[in-house]
C-alpha cells in the first residue's frame, strides 16, 4: 500500500507559515505522497514544496500544526 492511499485528509485551507525574518504566509496546505505543499492565498505570490524526507517532525497543539526545523 503506498503511502498516498493512507492520506485522509489531502488539503487543509488557512493554515499559516511562521518563518524567522519573513513574514507569516497564509495559505493553503497540500499533501501529497512525496511532498506537503504550501501555496499562499494571496495572489499566489508564493508556493513552498518540501519532500517528506526533509521534514522531522510535526507538532500539533490544538488545531495548529509547527514543522520543527532541523539543524544543518
Amino acid at each position: 500500500m503506498e503511502f498516498a492511499e493512507l492520506i485522509k485528509t489531502p488539503r487543509v485551507d488557512n493554515v499559516v507559515l511562521h518563518r524567522p525574518f519573513y513574514p507569516a504566509v497564509e495559505g493553503t496546505l497540500c499533501l501529497t505522497g512525496h511532498h506537503l505543499i504550501l501555496s499562499s492565498r494571496q495572489d499566489n505570490t508564493e508556493e513552498l514544496w518540501l519532500l517528506h524526507s526533509n521534514i522531522d517532525a510535526i507538532d500539533k497543539r490544538e488545531c495548529d500544526y509547527k514543522v520543527l526545523q532541523r539543524s544543518v
